[in-house]
């Protein structure tokens, strides 16, 4: 089980674990992306169509006069946020995917790097074609995102990602300051592009290189956790510049130790 996991990973850059999380894990994911919309940190954000807009937290997200009809927000990297999400980082279920993930035996590490929440609610836009890699000075095999909804998400308006495109060219940053190769067209024509429905309990798992987007929501919401974390062939690769040196990441130095436990 573990090494087809892996295989699949290294290969695919993406997968999804139905029933992957029991409903304590749930539970204190869920308290802690409540603690997250709750307290919003230096990153906090509502995400447009063709623009990112800082803020304050979500009232402030919400009173921004925009065009846009759908309500999309985001948080990432708060720098209190470690305590608070540590029951879940380190629960049993969350654990045994990173061991599988990473077919992990007893010497093999892994650390958390930080976590991102998303209020994506009816109406909202699809989300632009990116990699999470391009805004982390980091690179190799061990780049690992847990993406986890709490609500019934189907095929249309979920994770959509570009299986395998891991291998190839870290692209420019639409978020942050990295420059390099424009992000290609994507379609079904140019690439394997899969599309996942998310019941709660499911985890789809892809790797930080991954190009990836969100469908639009149409007359549904999600609420979702994505927490990321790195293993042993894992390097640091700077993506700084002299205006920016830490490209605009979020992500705290440093980390939790998740593995070995």
């Amino acid at each position: 089980m573990a090494v087809t996991l892996r295989a699949k990973f290294l290969e695919d850059g993406c997968l999804k674990i139905p029933g992957a999380l029991s409903e304590d894990c749930l539970n204190r994911a869920e308290a802690a992306w409540c603690w997250s919309m709750e307290n919003p940190g230096p990153a906090s954000a509502r995400l447009l169509t063709d623009d990112i807009l800082r803020v304050s937290g979500e009232d402030a997200a919400r009173a921004l006069d925009v065009a846009e009809s759908g309500f999309f927000y985001q948080d990432i990297g708060h720098p209190e946020a470690l305590p608070v999400y540590q029951d879940v980082i380190l629960h049993p279920d969350i654990v045994a995917i990173l061991k599988a993930v990473l077919d992990a035996d007893i010497s093999t590490e892994a650390w958390f790097l930080g976590e991102q929440i998303f209020l994506k609610e009816a109406n909202s836009p699809s989300t632009g074609w990116h990699q999470d890699r391009s805004d982390i000075s980091a690179a190799g095999d061990d780049m690992i995102v847990l993406w986890i909804s709490f609500d019934e998400v189907p095929e249309a308006g979920g994770l959509e990602v570009a299986a395998g495109s891991h291998a190839g060219t870290t692209y420019s940053s639409i978020y942050g300051v990295y420059r390099s190769e424009d992000i290609p067209l994507v379609t079904e024509k140019t690439h394997d592009v899969r599309r996942f429905d998310s019941t709660r309990g499911d985890v789809v798992v892809f790797h930080m290189g991954t190009l990836h987007g969100g469908g639009a929501t149409q007359d549904f919401a999600r609420r979702t956790l994505a927490l990321r974390f790195v293993g042993p062939d894992c390097y640091f690769q700077s993506r700084a510049t002299d205006d920016d040196p830490r490209n605009g990441s979020p992500y705290r130095p440093g980390g939790l130790k998740v593995l070995p436990i």
